[in-house]
């Protein structure tokens, strides 16, 4: 599994809950860093 993969896994099951807002900032930290 890619780096990706794991984090796309990851923000789909905390959006299954209701986390919309932490996933937000997740992605937007990993964006920042990955580049």
């Amino acid at each position: 599994m890619k780096f990706e993969d794991i984090v796309t896994v990851r923000i789909e099951r905390n959006l299954s809950r209701e986390n919309e807002r932490s996933n937000q900032i997740l992605v937007a930290y990993l964006f920042v860093n990955h580049f």
